[in-house]
C-alpha cells in the first residue's frame, strides 16, 4: 500500500496486485483507493496477477467528488479530529455536452451499507458522491 498522501482537487490512480491501495487527501477527507479485487469476493482475487485498474477523482468541494474509472473501491475518513465520514448519496451518471446527467441512485447494496464507493473490475463508469462528517 502506498503511504503517500496527496492534497488537491484532482488526482488519478493506477492499481495492480503489487500496488493495490493508495491514500489521497482531498477536501476534508482521506480517500483510501483500493483495487476492486482486494475485497476478495471474486475468484480472480486469488490469481497470481490482477488486471490494471484505475481512475480519476475530481473534488467539486470539500465533500463532493466525481469518480470515473474501473476496478476501484474507495472508502473515506475525515481529517477532522473526532469525526467520521459518512456517505450521503452516490449517483451513477454520464456527461452530455459537458453537463452532468445523473442516472441511478445507488443504495446500500451498491455502497456496502455506506462503507465505500465501488466500480467493479471490467465495468467503466462515473459516480458522483456526496459525503458528510459526524461525531
Amino acid at each position: 500500500m502506498s503511504k503517500a498522501k496527496h492534497k488537491g482537487t484532482i488526482d488519478g490512480v493506477l492499481l495492480s496486485k503489487d500496488a493495490d491501495t493508495v491514500r489521497l487527501q482531498m477536501g476534508d477527507y482521506i480517500l483510501i483507493v483500493s483495487h476492486d479485487l482486494t475485497l476478495g469476493w471474486s475468484p480472480k482475487a486469488k490469481d497470481a496477477s490482477w488486471p490494471l485498474t484505475g481512475g480519476i477523482i475530481i473534488a467539486l468541494g470539500n465533500d463532493e467528488f466525481y469518480v470515473g474509472g474501473t476496478g476501484l473501491v474507495i472508502s473515506f475518513k475525515s481529517v477532522k479530529d473526532g469525526e467520521r465520514a459518512g456517505i450521503l448519496q452516490v449517483d451513477e451518471g454520464v456527461f452530455v455536452n459537458g453537463k452532468w446527467q445523473p442516472g441511478r441512485r445507488l443504495n446500500g447494496d451498491e455502497d456496502h451499507q455506506g462503507r465505500h464507493l465501488r466500480i467493479p473490475v471490467g465495468e467503466y463508469g462515473i459516480q458522483r458522491i456526496k459525503l458528510y462528517n459526524y461525531k
